[in-house]
């Protein structure tokens, strides 16, 4: 048999199962190709298109593999793994080089790429060496995704006192969320947690829902923000409980319960008599007046005597552009709710809402910079607006300034001692720090707060199990 013959025998294929189900997958081996560095990154996102990453929630994968009825009897087997996306390859020692499915222990999460390396006695298949493509994608992620509940305005007396806004970022420690992960619902407080009812699903990670209450929901209510990953993991937010009182029923008004689109409720403000004029904005400690036009800054400054004065025409109309915003950043669109912001604070620079919006949307587009410098002139107004110190240490964490991220988080949790995000935060931060008795305590307070979620709780504990065990706190 001539060499180029042996070659091509050595290339017909090998197929690889995965997991309990026999799934197969042929994957074609060539030999005396130059790899490309990035050629495993673009193979992955192909296969995630594809439905072809295994999403496994538990560690133990079976790996097998089967062969061309043409090619010749298998001798013995290797298996090689990557998790950099074919960068590097470890190989892992076979206890039985013939065994057929062979079990691999994945001792963290992650996405894992894997391929076999079959001998016979015509040959040996190539070894996997940087920027191979992976054989097999597997995704082991037993983690549940993280919930942030960034805005939550209930209906008030002030307003028709049906609606309610909502607005939430979403994370997942594995990066495996997954397209419009989010599902919104409500409960009566007085309810079990099982017994919820829809409102919205299929939305983005970070979004922002505005719900029309329907006239026969009353009484004591909780919302619940859900998401779920690619692998099933799924976990909850619950808001406060807060009163909806039971309808007016009016003989001349026919209740609809729908739900109302953003165009429609422009129109009917479109109809609402204007006054023109220049208005006074409400002192923070003062109930705000129907004819009264009241910016965030106001509201988020209890007790201050500042007067705001804004022109009524040009609030309305940064009212109306943050909605537009807003609508775009439900869908994704995050280009357009930018503009649609900065349009927005163009007409009322002091409406903080709708510049710590911006500020969120750059940050998850990763313009860490633009975004930090919108959070910071916040603060310049409001040093206590904690919205914007929990974006702005993010930020900083992102950029890797862990000083700076470690100040701001200090000044968060002073106004917010129970938020169980902001401690987990703040322990990561103190380990990159080298602090880490800091660490141990910051993880070990998220642990504790009443209000952190299951998945919260999981990420600290397995913190501080990783700090027990290599005995980081041996220096102490």
């Amino acid at each position: 048999m001539t060499e180029s013959r042996r070659n091509k025998r050595r290339s017909i294929g090998i197929c690889t199962l995965l997991g309990v189900l026999p799934f197969m997958s042929c994957v074609s081996v060539a030999v005396g190709q130059d790899p490309d560095l990035e050629a495993g990154a673009l193979a992955y996102v192909k296969a995630l298109d594809e439905g072809r990453v295994e999403q496994l929630r538990v560690g133990r994968i079976l790996l097998g593999y089967g062969v061309d009825p043409n090619s010749p009897a298998v001798e013995g087997a290797e298996l090689f793994y990557t998790t950099d996306e074919g960068r590097t390859w470890s190989e892992f020692i076979l206890a039985n080089p013939l065994a057929n499915p062979a079990s691999f222990d994945a001792t963290e999460d992650g996405l894992y790429g894997f391929s076999f390396v079959l001998h016979s006695a015509g040959g040996s298949m190539p070894r996997p060496r940087a920027g191979s493509v992976p054989q097999r994608w597997v995704m082991v992620d037993r983690a549940a995704p993280q919930i942030a509940i960034r805005k939550f305005e209930t209906p008030t007396a002030a307003t028709d006192g049906r609606n309610l806004v909502i607005g939430w970022f979403v994370t997942d420690e594995n990066n495996n969320l997954g397209q419009r992960p989010v599902t919104i619902s409500y409960r009566l407080a007085s309810e079990s947690v099982s017994n919820v009812r829809l409102i919205a699903r299929g939305l983005d990670s970070l979004g922002e829902y505005r719900w029309a209450i329907p006239m026969n929901v009353s009484g004591d209510i909780v919302v619940r923000v859900e998401a779920e990953d690619r692998a099933g993991n799924r976990d909850y937010l619950e808001t406060r409980s807060f009163v909806i009182d039971s309808a007016v029923k009016i003989a001349s008004t026919v209740h609809v319960n729908q739900t109302l689109s953003l165009a429609s409720v422009r129109d009917a403000e479109e109809k609402t008599e204007k006054s023109a004029g220049t208005v006074v904005v409400a002192k923070a400690s003062e109930k705000s007046q129907p004819d009264r036009v009241v910016s965030a800054f106001a509201l988020l400054n209890e007790g201050s005597s500042e007067e705001i004065v804004v022109e009524k025409e040009a609030a309305e109309r940064a009212r109306k552009e943050y909605d537009l915003g807003t609508w775009h950043r439900m869908r994704g669109e995050y280009e357009i709710a930018i503009r649609r912001y900065r349009e927005a604070l163009a007409a009322n620079p002091g409406y903080y809402q709708a510049r710590n919006d911006l500020a969120g949307t750059l940050l998850a587009l990763d313009r860490i910079d633009e975004a930090a410098h919108e959070y910071e002139h916040i603060l310049e107004k409001d040093d206590r607006y904690a919205p914007a110190l929990e974006g702005l240490s993010l930020a900083q964490i992102k950029r890797r300034r862990y000083r700076s991220a470690h100040d701001t988080l200090e000044r968060l949790l002073r106004i917010r001692p129970n938020d169980p995000e902001a401690w987990l935060h703040f322990g990561d931060v103190c380990m990159f720090m080298g602090d880490r008795r800091g660490a141990r305590e910051a993880w070990h307070a998220a642990t504790e707060c009443d209000r952190a979620a299951a998945s919260l709780k999981s990420r600290a504990e397995r913190r501080l199990a990783i700090y027990q065990r290599d005995r980081l706190g041996a220096a102490d």
